[in-house]
C-alpha cells in the first residue's frame, strides 16, 4: 500500500505497532483530501489492503482508550490541544460498535500543517492498534 500511494505521488510511510499491527502515515495538505481519497481507493482495489480494521473486542477497545488517554497527555505537556475524552465505557462500546469516537490527535491533524502534525505524531506515537 505504501509503495502504491508513493508511485501516485504521495509522500506514505509504513507503520508497525508493538502488536503487530500495521498502517500508514501520509503527508499532504487538507486541501488535498479527495485528491489523496482517490489514490487510496486506488491502491486499495490493485493491493486488496483494507482500511476499515476489524471491530475491536473489549478488551482491545480498553487497550486502546489507555494508550489514547497517555498520548493524550503527552500531547498537552508538549502544547497541543487535545478534544475532551469521552468515559473509557463509552469509547469501548463505541470502538467494539465499529465506530471511533475519539482521537486525541483530532485538533492537531485539523489545525496543523503536514510537518506541524509529524512533529506531534513523532512526539506522541500511538503505542497501542489492537484492534
Amino acid at each position: 500500500m505504501v509503495s502504491c500511494m508513493q508511485d501516485k505521488g504521495w509522500n506514505a510511510t509504513a507503520r508497525q505497532y508493538p502488536d503487530g499491527a500495521t498502517d500508514f502515515g501520509l503527508d499532504y495538505q487538507t486541501v488535498q483530501e479527495k485528491q489523496v481519497e482517490a489514490a487510496q481507493r486506488a491502491c486499495e482495489k490493485a493491493t486488496g489492503w483494507k482500511s476499515t480494521p476489524p471491530k475491536a473486542t473489549e478488551e482491545q477497545a480498553g487497550k486502546s482508550f489507555d494508550d489514547l488517554s497517555r498520548v493524550a497527555a503527552c500531547l498537552e505537556s508538549h502544547g497541543y490541544p487535545v478534544p475532551e475524552a469521552p468515559s473509557r465505557q463509552s469509547f469501548v462500546d463505541a470502538l467494539v460498535g465499529g465506530s471511533a469516537i475519539w482521537s486525541p490527535y483530532q485538533l492537531v491533524i485539523a489545525a496543523a500543517d503536514g510537518a506541524a502534525t509529524k512533529k506531534a505524531l513523532d512526539a506522541c506515537p500511538q503505542k497501542y492498534a489492537g484492534s
